[in-house]
């Protein structure tokens, strides 16, 4: 709800630049993040069910997908590695391999978009 709520609030002219919007994809994104590496397994399950949730939406903007795809599926990829230790019984591997799934199905779809390079394209250190 937070990421469309954004995307329809965006400025006009920032469509393509999500820094000027007031409740800005980064700002949630960064949190989504934070939430997917902490050591908390419940925080984690909590960000896998977000971005299991916002996939519809986030796959619809191709300048969201084209800035934070390749960033997101590097987060979620080190979350489902700690995710490994979590209890079978909270399915936190589960929920992340469909979201990798995901994420992997929205590369495919614009693979000629993110082979191009982007100079404000987000990539996780």
């Amino acid at each position: 709800e937070c990421l469309k709520w954004s995307i329809k609030h965006a400025p006009p002219a920032s469509k393509s630049s999500e820094e000027s919007s007031p409740f800005n994809a980064l700002s949630l994104f960064k949190r989504l993040y934070s939430m997917a590496s902490h050591p908390s397994p419940y925080k984690r399950l909590g960000c896998a069910l977000a971005l299991k949730q916002m996939y519809r939406i986030f796959r619809e903007d191709e300048n969201l997908v084209s800035l934070f795809v390749l960033e997101m599926a590097h987060v979620v990829l080190v979350s489902l590695r700690h995710a490994t230790n979590d209890a079978d019984a909270l399915g936190t591997v589960q929920l992340y391999t469909q979201v990798l799934e995901a994420l992997g199905r929205i590369i495919v779809a614009y693979k000629v978009k993110l082979s191009k390079e982007e100079p404000n394209r987000r990539m996780h250190k």
